[in-house]
């Protein structure tokens, strides 16, 4: 549900509030506490070193690279790489088409609607 919000908000307004990362990792160091998912899982907030890497850059927003480790944190390394690939992968085709139709252009849009895709799917839809 934070994921969806977040999303919603980055694509209606542009801006994503510190509040849903700060949720989620909150929920993801509950869920390490808890005995519900293993400690280790907490690695996947590495994955957004690199997307650190692009907001030090001006390539991306800093609400991306919260959502992506707090998320990852939840996921832990492998389901956070798997979510993170989906998401990014619907984002590029979506994004293609979209400026093809267009006819190109530069323009902004919002990453976290498809990286919160990515996540949901990786969440509920059954592995292998």
């Amino acid at each position: 549900m934070l994921l969806v919000l977040a999303g919603i908000s980055d694509a209606r307004r542009g801006r994503v509030r510190n509040l849903f990362p700060a949720l989620i990792l909150a929920l993801a160091l509950l869920s390490a506490a808890g005995g519900r998912t293993p400690p280790a899982h907490l690695l996947g907030i590495l994955l957004a070193a690199p997307f650190y890497g692009a907001w030090l850059k001006g390539g991306i927003g800093g609400a991306d690279v919260k959502i992506v480790a707090a998320a990852g944190g939840f996921l832990g390394l492998r389901g956070g790489c798997a979510a993170l690939l989906t998401g990014l992968a619907l984002c590029i085709g979506i994004e293609s088409w979209r400026r093809r139709k267009k006819n190109g252009g530069r323009e902004t849009f919002p990453l976290i609607p498809y990286l919160a895709a990515g996540y949901l799917a990786w969440l509920f839809l059954p592995a292998g």
